[in-house]
């Protein structure tokens, strides 16, 4: 892992970000040592598919800062977990939206000079079917994220769901309607990454 910028300076805070596909068997296949060699300040995972009272015990005696958010019916589905080396300034969960909160995925901790936003995006699923609920939810975040801005930078950090560009897919021109790579996902996206001038979508996502 890279210790300074690209301008020379060492970095004064890391963030780790890594979806696990499920919390305990990441590590046990040895992800923990992973994270431990890059030594982040914050450790965002996802997909963590176990609720707090089931988080392996060698996260537990790391002497770090844990915060959990699962789903309360389903806590083996989504998940979200965060660790930090210091105790944050306050920790939240959700986005303010029962219906869009219930699968358990955004956990945003404030620390003195940012907030680390910890988020495990819906993916819209086979044959589209959670494209709907996808938008909302896309539309929904980006506001919230926007109005944590307003007080104090946001670094989200996390499992996005989208394929941005055409450059980030192997055949874009295959996957018009595929998960991720529909034209309202990507549209969202931009709107995600910040006000201002903006290039057009590549052609490949038009009808």
């Amino acid at each position: 892992p890279r210790d300074t910028t690209e301008d020379g300076r060492r970095f004064n805070f890391k963030v780790t970000s890594w979806n696990v596909d499920g919390l305990r068997a990441w590590v046990k296949k040895g992800g923990l040592e992973r994270v431990q060699a890059d030594a982040p300040d914050v450790l965002c995972l996802q997909e963590t598919k176990c609720g707090a009272e089931s988080v392996p015990e060698e996260l537990r005696s790391l002497g770090a800062f844990p915060h959990q958010h699962s789903p309360s019916d389903r806590p083996s589905y989504s998940g979200m977990g965060l660790l930090s080396r210091t105790k944050p300034l306050a920790v939240t969960y959700g986005m303010g939206d029962p219906e869009l909160d219930a699968e358990g995925r955004v956990l945003t901790a404030e620390f003195p000079a940012l907030r680390v936003v910890c988020v495990y995006v819906p993916n819209s699923g086979r044959g589209l079917g959670r494209l709907s609920f996808r938008q909302a939810w896309d539309e929904r975040f980006c506001s919230f994220v926007s109005q944590l801005d307003r007080s104090k930078p946001v670094a989200i950090c996390g499992d996005l769901n989208v394929a941005h560009q055409t450059l980030d897919l192997r055949n874009p021109s295959g996957n018009k309607r595929s998960p991720g790579f529909t034209r309202e996902e990507r549209e969202a996206f931009r709107e995600l990454l910040g006000a201002g001038p903006r290039p057009p979508l590549d052609p490949v996502t038009l009808p």
